[in-house]
């Protein structure tokens, strides 16, 4: 392979990398940026210049100091308002904004179209044409067209067609209606014949917990939506759709138009098949992020939402938060898609200490501790009781709050002075208990020990005995105190003698 001398390498390098400045470059050589704008009119909101789908901007070059250049554009159906031209900055900051009004268009409806029932393009209403009644729209290009485009004129005026209507029918629109305002001034006019073939429109609807069926046999007639219309014979029937307060939670099936023949004998029947909609609802479970998707459920409209088919909330948690449950009623029946939120509350538990006839800074009553789930316990300080130990509680406090309210009770000993004599240690020999008997074991039996006995509170015996025996039923609180020279050791067991 040829090898090119190092400083060639370089200047390609060098060429190379000003290619890529050479637009900006140009830029540069054209003067300072600055951008146009250009806004057109809402078709919502008259006056607010929002409109995405036509929205343009452009990037301009200029002398610093010198006035833009910017241009309206030519846009069907609006037109440019007036703008003032800027001084560009040195910083790029210069904005031009033009905006473009949305034109006003009249429209024209004449539903009587001719006076003898025919229709003629040769002038504006046609020839001879019954201009009474009709109707003027001034609106905004591109605006909703003030009517639908259903078959019948009726929807109009009171009495469209003309006075021998059984030799006409109405036809349709010319030129047909548009689903927007167009860009030109337009007169539609309504179209009769001579030629018509009266046809009925019948509308079916999906029985609820029916199965699909090709040939339509789920589906049942409502008689009270069939209507009659007319069409001119070799043109296609128009079955018009039910309105959307008529058809909730249905969506209607392609149609079938037929061709209308004048010369056929046979009844001309147009079926329209309404399906009911697959609803969908969606389970969220919100802020606790414990399921790693939304689950949904779906069923067809009206059909019946069982509670087995809601996702169990078992599995839900959310540290320091209790469920308060969804965030809105969920219905009994599919009636449209909806979403269910999981919401939560920081609920309080309470933990209460019975003091069991202990006192509190003087106080014998319950000690509660109010608090937030994980959050941490503050305990009482430990209760006192005359003649009595205080042993703790009857279970371990927990250091943080759990899921629901707690009572602990107190536990009390004998006291460590009884008869004035005092003793040392803390439970620190224990007592054995067989049957009726309780002894003691001490921890250096080649010494000499007096063994002070003290049942439920009052003295039982002393001397070198370790043990004694208790008589009769009941329960029994066993308290001794071991002594042996200048030491002393305790211990205290419950006995329960059926």
């Amino acid at each position: 392979m040829k090898k090119f001398p190092l400083f060639l390498s370089a200047i390609v390098f060098v060429f190379a990398g000003c290619s890529l400045m050479i637009d900006d470059f140009k830029n540069m050589k054209a003067g300072t940026a600055y951008v146009v704008n250009h806004n057109f009119e809402s078709i919502e909101t008259e006056g607010l210049y929002d409109y995405e789908d036509l929205y343009v901007k452009e990037t301009l070059y200029g002398p610093t100091d010198s006035l833009t250049q910017a241009q309206a554009k030519e846009v069907e159906g609006f037109t440019a308002q007036p703008f003032e031209q800027s001084e560009i900055a040195i910083d790029g900051s210069t904005v031009i904004n033009i905006n473009y009004k949305r034109n006003y268009v009249t429209l024209q409806i004449a539903p009587k179209g001719n006076a003898d029932g025919k229709w003629s393009s040769d002038e504006r209403y046609g020839e001879n044409a019954s201009t009474d009644n009709i109707i003027e729209y001034t609106l905004r290009y591109g605006t909703p067209f003030p009517v639908s485009s259903l078959s019948s004129s009726e929807n109009y005026i009171g009495e469209p067609l003309p006075a021998n209507t059984d030799e006409y029918a109405f036809v349709g629109w010319e030129p047909a209606f548009p689903q927007t305002v167009p860009a030109e001034n337009t007169v539609y006019t309504a179209k009769y014949s001579r030629d018509f073939v009266s046809y009925t429109v019948n509308y079916y609807f999906e029985n609820l917990n029916s199965e699909d069926s090709a040939d339509y046999s789920n589906y049942t007639m409502d008689s009270a939506k069939s209507v009659t219309l007319k069409a001119e014979s070799g043109k296609s029937t128009d079955a018009p759709l039910l309105s959307a307060e008529d058809t909730v939670g249905f969506t209607a099936l392609p149609v079938e138009n037929q061709l209308a023949d004048v010369n056929s004998s046979e009844a001309l029947v147009i079926n329209v098949y309404y399906k009911r909609n697959i609803i969908t609802l969606t389970f969220d479970d919100g802020e606790a992020d414990s399921w790693s998707a939304v689950k949904t459920v779906s069923g067809k409209y009206g059909t019946s939402l069982s509670a087995d088919l809601i996702p169990s909330t078992d599995d839900i948690s959310r540290p320091y938060y209790d469920l308060s449950g969804w965030d809105k009623e969920i219905p009994s029946t599919f009636l449209a898609d909806d979403t269910f939120t999981m919401t939560y509350s920081k609920k309080y538990y309470t933990y209460t200490f019975n003091l069991a006839g202990g006192t509190i800074n003087g106080s014998t009553s319950n000690v509660t501790v109010t608090g937030r789930w994980g959050f941490g316990v503050t305990k009482p300080s430990d209760p006192v009781k005359t003649d009595w130990n205080f042993k703790g509680w009857d279970s371990d406090v927990p250091s943080v709050f759990g899921k629901e309210n707690l009572t602990f009770t107190a536990q009390w000993g004998s006291a460590e002075s009884i008869d004035g004599l005092t003793f040392s240690g803390s439970e620190d020999i224990s007592l054995n208990v067989s049957g009726s008997v309780v002894s003691v074991s001490v921890p250096d039996t080649s010494r000499s020990w007096t063994f002070t006995w003290y049942v439920n509170g009052a003295r039982f015996a002393q001397g070198s005995s370790s043990s004694i025996t208790l008589t009769g039923s009941g329960k029994y609180e066993v308290l001794v105190i071991a002594a042996a020279g200048s030491e002393s050791y305790t211990g205290t067991v419950v006995v329960d003698i059926e």
